[in-house]
């Protein structure tokens, strides 16, 4: 089921007006603006993972972050504002009708394609550190992890072992090293990176893109060399899947490209992009 069928079933929306009318106490408790951003950007959270699992694919800004997030801040007030008096069936249907049809007018403009089936997940510590090859002892600082989902289990991680690392993603965050960020939209050179990892994300939807000729294409190709001319000298660019596209396209004099099986497959390789230099980034992979 795609995003938009799922948001029209009539069914679910029977399901979440008789959710509502069973807790409607829970929104009288709601009574601050703290609270109202706190509990709108759980079900902000809640909706994009819902949009992830559906089509991992499916693209929006960092505008649409902020609607969607201002249409789950309008959808609580109407329900703290029923929650005053005796709650009525078609009133709350209403509502819930009102920003459905919302969230619908931002996702039918977008690519809601069932064209690809890929699983989506978020991976484990650990099993990204296998498949990335991650050496923490060699990792040039400060880290971003593009596409780190919501858990941000490698930032999380890394930082646990005292390094500086950072996470951009389209999930809200109450941790200040977790951004709210679009990556075409995000400004790489605004820190020196000493390395930028991408598991699975930016590299997978530029392959899609590229699969299907998609007009992101050239966003995806300015993105890319934004990130690798964000780097410090020694720094790297780490992700899977390969792109040797643009592996192909880079300049070799100044960047390293090394690749990492992980089958038979070269467009599943490990990719180390690295801006040369003397710095832990190169040496602790050669």
């Amino acid at each position: 089921m795609t995003v938009v069928r799922y948001l029209q079933s009539e069914k679910l929306e029977d399901f979440i007006v008789d959710t509502i009318i069973n807790n409607i106490e829970l929104y009288k408790s709601i009574d601050t603006q703290q609270k109202i951003n706190s509990f709108s950007g759980t079900l902000y959270n809640y909706f994009v993972n819902e949009c992830v699992m559906s089509n991992q694919y499916l693209a929006l800004s960092k505008n649409d972050y902020s609607k969607i997030f201002s249409i789950y801040i309008d959808l609580v007030n109407n329900l703290r504002n029923e929650s005053s008096r005796r709650p009525e069936k078609e009133k709350i249907r209403s509502i819930v009708k009102t920003h459905r049809s919302r969230l619908i007018s931002i996702l039918s403009v977008r690519a809601d394609s069932t064209d690809v089936i890929v699983p989506c997940a978020e991976y484990t510590n650990g099993f990204q550190d296998k498949i990335l090859r991650i050496d923490v002892d060699n990792l040039m600082q400060p880290i971003l992890d593009v596409g780190c989902g919501q858990k941000a289990s490698l930032v999380v991680g890394l930082r646990k072992k005292g390094l500086r690392a950072y996470g951009i993603d389209q999930y809200m965050s109450k941790a200040p090293y977790l951004l709210c960020e679009n990556w075409l939209e995000f400004n790489f050179s605004s820190t020196d990176w000493g390395t930028i990892i991408s598991h699975m994300a930016f590299s997978n939807h530029f392959r899609r893109c590229i699969t299907y000729n998609d007009d992101e294409i050239g966003r995806y190709e300015d993105t890319y060399f934004a990130i690798l001319q964000s780097l410090k000298p020694g720094g790297a660019f780490i992700y899977c899947p390969g792109l040797p596209e643009m592996e192909n396209k880079i300049d070799k004099d100044r960047y390293k490209v090394i690749h990492y099986k992980n089958n038979d497959d070269v467009l599943m390789d490990t990719v180390y992009v690295m801006e040369e230099g003397n710095g832990p980034g190169v040496d602790g992979h050669k």
